[in-house]
């Protein structure tokens, strides 16, 4: 992939990567969750930790493989360390992106019990497009 153009031919890849992974890690939540067997403030965040961790894990371990085509082992620890940023980014931007969608945005279009979801699902698409950008052009150039 050349330096300073980037080819968008594999982001379906990496969007059904993502969302597959995504899937698992709600599933892994309520894993822990269970496994915890309570229902406090900090439980729930210990589950959503967890679970966040695996899906950055599971995330980078396919993308790295499968979207990106990256097989060295020699830069994997950096790899991982900038998609972890690229990750956690993201999903900061996805919730600021989702409060302005829904409560600034969507308030007169779409005042009903599915504007949260129609701004989340919106803020992810866009965050989605940018994240495979930065994961192509900085993390596994």
């Amino acid at each position: 992939m050349s330096e300073d153009r980037i080819s968008y031919n594999r982001y379906p890849r990496f969007f059904i990567i993502g969302s597959v992974v995504g899937i698992a890690t709600v599933l892994v939540r309520e894993l822990i969750s269970t496994m915890l067997d309570a229902d406090s403030k900090i439980e729930y965040l210990i589950t959503i930790c967890g679970a966040y961790g695996f899906g950055i894990i599971a995330s980078f371990s396919l993308q790295r493989k499968f979207t990106f085509h990256d097989h060295g082992e020699s830069r994997a620890r950096d790899h991982f360390v900038l998609f972890t940023l690229v990750a956690l980014a993201g999903g900061a931007l996805v919730a600021l992106l989702a409060f302005v969608f829904r409560y600034a945005i969507l308030t007169d279009w779409l005042s009903n019990q599915y504007a949260p979801t129609v701004a989340f699902i919106t803020a992810t698409l866009i965050v989605s497009v940018l994240s495979y950008w930065v994961n192509a052009k900085y993390v596994f150039r």
